[in-house]
């Protein structure tokens, strides 16, 4: 709740009060815990702060009411607040990244993929379980699979991490999947998967710059796309000879195709931006996608040194 101190005052001890005496009823509404934040031991002239509160409710509570706080000073009262309530039933919520996983595997080789599911509801997530179907929901392939199908009870603000491993046998293609999550007290979630099975291990990259700019207008009333003219360069991390660079186009992206499968380093930069590093996977089959943004250089110092000769001086003093 914000609180703001008149120019030419200012407040000692500001704090919330929550007492039975300034209730509608002369009474505190039943099942419902009020926790009051810390006080602000000052509040200068002019400025503003928050004070905090949180609200929850048991079984006990009525769905809705309504209850009144008040506002003190060590100097005076400085108001009411009015509070307006609704409870809902406690819940589980599923949350889980990525939104979607798409990677990528030669034929003969494996890959492991991780999709992390949390809990984010208000209440705990019983009886968690996964498995990997087709998307017609028939049973998936026996060359992919989850390491880990039942996860149990999920806290409230807990999260698991599971493994989905892939070692095709298949032809090549594009396979989907789906990892279905269920449990006994929640909706039951699909996440998608997308499998990309090749011969060879080759994949691609695709670099999207940004900076300030993007997004906004250039002189001829256009939209700027992205940070055109900047370079990329891609090195192989175990093998420095698989070294390539190219410059971003008018809309701020570069490709880099037919790359090795394995782990990569980049380094962008462009004029009067400052340079970036970072690292990157290529998977076989897919095109990776990188966005990034580079900080522009706003103030720019150029500065040169002068030598100049400087003339020693001594000072003696000579006592009798």
């Amino acid at each position: 709740m914000p609180v703001a101190a008149g120019v030419e005052s200012e407040g000692h001890n500001i704090r919330l009060v929550y007492e039975a005496i300034d209730q509608p009823l002369g009474e505190l509404p039943a099942g419902v815990t009020i926790t009051l934040g810390n006080a602000l031991p000052i509040l200068e002239a002019g400025n503003e702060a928050q004070l905090n509160f949180s609200i929850k409710a048991d079984n006990t509570a009525e769905p809705t009411g309504h209850l009144i706080l008040k506002v003190l000073s060590d100097e005076r009262e400085l108001g009411s607040v009015l509070v307006n309530y609704q409870f809902s039933e406690a819940s589980p919520a599923l949350f889980y990244s990525p939104s979607f996983i798409e990677t990528g595997v030669a034929l003969g080789e494996t890959v492991t993929e991780t999709l992390r599911l949390e809990n984010q509801g208000l209440a705990a997530l019983n009886s968690l379980q996964v498995e990997l179907l087709e998307t017609d929901g028939s049973p998936a392939p026996g060359w992919i699979f989850v390491t880990t199908k039942k996860l149990g009870t999920l806290a409230i603000g807990e999260s698991r991490e599971i493994q989905i491993m892939a070692s095709p046998s298949a032809g090549e293609g594009v396979y989907e999947f789906l990892v279905r999550a269920s449990s006994d007290n929640y909706a039951t979630t699909d996440i998608l998967v997308f499998v990309a099975v090749t011969q060879s291990g080759i994949g691609s990259v695709l670099f999207k710059l940004e900076d300030i700019y993007t997004a906004t207008l250039d002189a001829e009333e256009n939209v700027i796309e992205g940070l055109a003219g900047a370079k990329i360069r891609v090195q192989n991390d175990p093998v420095f000879t698989l070294d390539e660079t190219l410059t971003t186009d008018e809309n701020g992206e570069a490709l880099f195709e037919n790359l090795p499968a394995g782990r990569y380093k980049f380094r962008a930069s462009a004029p009067n931006h400052q340079e970036i590093t970072g690292r990157f996977q290529i998977k076989p089959g897919i095109t990776v996608s990188e966005r990034v943004f580079l900080d522009y250089n706003l103030i720019t110092f150029e500065w040169s040194v002068t030598e100049i000769p400087l003339e020693d001086r001594y000072e003696i003093n000579l006592d009798a």
